[in-house]
């Protein structure tokens, strides 16, 4: 069953998933166990009156009361939390699935590289390919985030997006962005971005990118 469709379970679960959502649990049981006490401990004085036998009676099914309902609502947000942890990490299991086979799928492709990104912008995945695009290798590529950026007022554009991709805002549109080839010449390149996503969230960035140069440089001549 989907916990996204069960209310105040929901609701449980994803305060308990959230990072301080263990304290917060734990501040409210605190407060209900309280009242609890509060309210039981008058209520079992007012019936019981001067009958210290009926007292002790109530005192002790009171406590059996406040255990098998404390046992029921252990019972219920654990079942909660693993319901929920197994539903994140099936997602989890698909989305790396499907990166899996996006980066197959460009890496066959001679004329496309795939990259990922960590949240600093660090490059941590780049394809084989890379080099023949761009004229350097992987380990070039691995850790950093400039990309040997040229002056031209393409990269200001493309680094205004690069910031709110990080930041998980994605549009769908392409970024351009011109790099400088070890041979001097400028490599102009076409990259689509999307979330990559693992057990923790979304953790950076993954992307496709190809040459455009020839492609772009036919355009202006045709303007």
């Amino acid at each position: 069953m989907n916990v996204e469709n069960r209310g105040v379970p929901t609701l449980l679960t994803r305060i308990l998933l959230r990072k301080r959502g263990a304290f917060l649990l734990a501040v409210v049981y605190l407060v209900l166990a309280g009242a609890y006490i509060w309210v039981s401990g008058h209520a079992v004085k007012a019936i019981s009156g001067q009958d210290a036998a009926l007292l002790h009676r109530l005192e002790i099914l009171k406590g059996w009361v406040f255990v098998l309902l404390t046992a029921v609502a252990l019972y219920a947000i654990l079942r909660m939390v693993v319901r929920a942890t197994g539903k994140e990490r099936q997602v989890s299991e698909e989305l790396l699935r499907v990166h899996e086979r996006l980066k197959l799928l460009v890496e066959a492709n001679p004329h496309f590289f795939f990259y990922t990104q960590d949240r600093e912008g660090n490059v941590t995945y780049v394809s084989p390919s890379v080099e023949a695009i761009t004229g350097r290798p992987v380990s070039e590529w691995l850790k950093h985030t400039h990309w040997w950026t040229t002056d031209s007022p393409i990269n200001e554009e493309a680094r205004r997006k690069t910031y709110k991709h990080l930041a998980g805002e994605f549009d769908g549109k392409p970024i351009l962005v011109e790099i400088l080839h070890p041979s001097g010449r400028r490599v102009l390149l076409e990259a689509f971005e999307a979330p990559l996503h693992g057990p923790r969230g979304f953790e950076g960035i993954q992307g496709v990118a190809h040459d455009v140069t020839t492609r772009r440089r036919g355009e202006l001549l045709q303007q």
